[in-house]
């Protein structure tokens, strides 16, 4: 039988010749994700959010990439969710979404209340974004925030090297992380940064 997932009111399942796994809501610390390339060379365009490579992967059928969903437990072990599995794309979608719904209210409030927010190594604030808390780019003067070619990349505007470039698994939470990148972004160009985040 095939491996699958079941996402439930508390959690999520997994299910395999091996026995089930499950972990709570509440268990969850974070989410490591991951696109693993099928072919050299394969390109996944920029996500928007929540898994957006599982609904292109349906529509076209040809996937850039076979996705893992690494669901870290605080307490128990973890629960690996990749492209094999039945229904992955639709588990992985739902998880991610679950998961944010959970974590972003209570970040962007710390963003708006001036606070950096971390994901791993990766630092966020209203002031910019930094890796390893090296030199800070400020939120002004980013250009470009995507994940392609397995990675997520910030670019400075008008530069055209990456001045971040980090492969996603390296990020927690990484969709998260890009989503509200983007936010910053986008209402730093508004002039309303602090506002949006209070």
């Amino acid at each position: 039988g095939k491996t699958t997932v079941t996402v439930f009111s508390e959690g999520v399942r997994r299910s395999s010749v091996l026995g089930v796994r499950e972990l709570l809501w509440s268990d969850i610390a974070e989410y490591r994700y991951q696109i693993i390339p099928i072919q050299v060379g394969g390109l996944v365009g920029g996500l928007v959010g929540a898994a957006v490579q599982a609904a292109v992967t349906a529509k076209s059928g040809k996937p850039a990439g076979s996705l893992k969903l690494t669901l870290v437990g605080k307490t128990r072990r973890d629960i690996k969710v990749t492209s094999n599995f039945q229904n992955a794309g639709q588990a992985i979608d739902i998880l991610v979404k679950e998961i944010h719904d959970r974590i972003k209210p209570e970040l962007k409030r710390r963003l708006g209340n001036g606070d950096e927010v971390a994901f791993g190594p990766l630092g966020l604030s209203l002031q910019g974004v930094s890796w390893k808390g090296k030199e800070k780019i400020p939120v002004t003067e980013i250009g470009n925030v995507e994940i392609s070619r397995r990675k997520l990349r910030v670019r400075r505007q008008g530069k055209m090297l990456d001045s971040i470039g980090v492969a996603t698994e390296k990020v927690p939470n990484v969709l998260l992380a890009l989503e509200l990148l983007q936010e910053l972004r986008v209402n730093a160009g508004l002039g309303g940064v602090a506002g949006t985040f209070a």
